[in-house]
């Protein structure tokens, strides 16, 4: 890989992280249920997880995505991730 792509991929990991984030203070400020906030976060935390590894496993965290995108008001943020994703040409 060229050093210009892995820094393009760099780029759009941490503008997914950067999402993921905002999900996460989103609901603490939506009212969820406690079991909605754990469900919430552990997908959150595969996530995370997939993403620091050198080869992400994509079918998890697009799994993950919809799984946070149920909640209808998480749905646009996770919008905003999948267009990430499509954007980082890299196995996507």
């Amino acid at each position: 890989m060229k050093n210009k792509e892995i820094r393009e991929e760099f780029i759009y990991t941490n503008k997914i992280k950067e999402r993921l984030s905002a999900i996460k203070q989103l609901i603490h400020n939506i009212y969820f249920t406690q079991e909605e906030k754990q469900e919430v976060n552990a997908s959150l935390m595969l996530i995370n997880d997939e993403l620091s590894k050198n080869n992400p496993d994509i079918i998890i965290i697009k799994g993950m995505l919809r799984n946070i995108g149920r909640f209808t008001e998480l749905e646009f943020i996770v919008d905003e991730i999948f267009s990430l994703l499509q954007q980082i040409k890299k196995d996507f």
